[in-house]
């Protein structure tokens, strides 16, 4: 099935027989992102005389089935279906129990659902790290079709080398922001993944071959921006980190957009 998201198309693979219950529940949180410009258009209108009385408490109601979050339930598997702030595609769609196996393509390793209800409540307090930027967003990589990044799907990757394999592999990110502030723009991958994981430093000498001099992000010129590639491994619990690859991890939103300036800095 698919659903137009203003200049995006959604596509979500489903194995039911009946989607109508779920495809209202996907537009309604859909909708939920245009709720306060809606709100305020109805007001104007009605300041205006452009609009009945009757036609204003329509359009209320018609608002009031806009929702944030919604839940989805199929043969006892859950699935979450949200409005996450400046994410590329609406709604969100997690599986947090792992079982919805009617439907692909979304959100349902464990490290990742953690990070998004970490950025969720991190959002949900205002007044966070995103403030100092003019603009930003978070999502996959092109091809932009799904969620998160889908190794299936998706191309963006970067190169390194494999010894166990002995061969070039992909490091593919699981998340993406982009962040822009002035003229500098930063391109940061995250990645939710543990300081026990050796690969992990495998990848990132990947990234630092490709994207750093000197032990800081390149600064690419590209149609009148400064762009910078980070990388940042994101576990709420570290070990034992060497203090060569400290700087690319973070346990929590605020120290991942640190991770920024420090990684990116001229």
């Amino acid at each position: 099935m698919s659903t137009l998201l203003g200049a995006v198309r959604l596509n979500v693979q489903v194995t039911l027989k009946d989607v109508s219950e779920l495809q209202t529940y996907l537009d309604a949180v859909h909708d939920a992102s245009r709720k306060p410009g809606r709100e305020r258009e109805l007001d104007e209108k009605l300041d205006r005389g452009e609009i009945t009385r009757a036609q204003y408490k329509a359009g209320v109601k018609a608002l009031e089935r806009m929702r944030e979050k919604a839940e989805f339930v199929y043969d006892g598997r859950k699935l979450n279906i949200e409005y996450v702030p400046n994410h590329y595609y609406l709604p969100v769609l997690l599986d947090e129990q792992g079982r919805a196996d009617y439907i692909k393509h979304v959100i349902r390793t464990e490290s990742e659902v953690r990070f998004v209800r970490d950025l969720e409540k991190y959002l949900a307090v205002g007044g966070t790290g995103f403030d100092e930027y003019d603009w930003w967003m978070w999502c996959p990589g092109a091809p932009l079709r799904v969620s998160k990044l889908d190794e299936s799907l998706d191309d963006v990757g970067i190169p390194y080398y494999n010894p166990e394999e002995n061969r070039i592999a992909m490091f593919r990110p699981d998340f993406v922001f982009w962040l822009r502030k002035g003229r500098d723009y930063h391109i940061v991958f995250v990645d939710p993944k543990g300081t026990e994981h050796v690969g992990a430093y495998l990848k990132l000498d990947g990234y630092r071959r490709v994207f750093e001099e000197a032990g800081r992000a390149r600064s690419i010129q590209h149609d009148g921006l400064n762009v910078r590639v980070s990388v940042v491994c994101y576990a709420a619990q570290q070990g034992r980190l060497p203090d060569d690859y400290r700087r690319h991890w973070a346990g929590s939103l605020d120290e991942m957009l640190q991770r920024v300036p420090l990684v990116g800095a001229p």
